[in-house]
């Protein structure tokens, strides 16, 4: 039996679906899902959580190590870089989902005053 697999961002396949591509199971997050789901592409009973993903946040390789002990220093720290690279929820992120699971109402409001999508180089 040969068995294939696509592998993309949440973003990317939930437009392959969209766009009439074939697949057999779908493993996405919830809200690709329910989207699908309204969109009558995937079966909305069908679904079910498998995992949970959590996000991290790091520096790059040389740079000072900021403090992030509290959501206050996390929230100087991203006001301070000159860039932050952060999922796009146009890509397959969710700018929602990952203040809400850092529980930072501060993410938004900072990266939308000093965020780009652009990878630091």
């Amino acid at each position: 039996m040969k068995v294939e697999v696509d592998n993309d961002t949440a973003g990317a396949l939930v437009r392959k679906v969209q766009a009439g591509e074939p697949f057999d199971v779908l493993v996405l997050p919830p809200n690709g899902l329910a989207l699908l789901g309204k969109e009558g592409l995937v079966d909305p009973g069908s679904t079910k959580p498998v995992a949970r993903v959590g996000i991290g946040v790091a520096v790059k390789a040389g740079s000072p190590r900021p403090a992030l002990e509290t959501m206050e220093q996390f929230k100087e720290a991203v006001l301070r870089a000159r860039k932050v690279a952060y999922i796009d929820p146009a890509l397959g992120g969710s700018k929602i989902r990952s203040a809400r699971s850092c529980r930072c109402v501060a993410w938004n409001w900072a990266v939308s005053r000093r965020g780009t999508t652009s990878y630091p180089r």
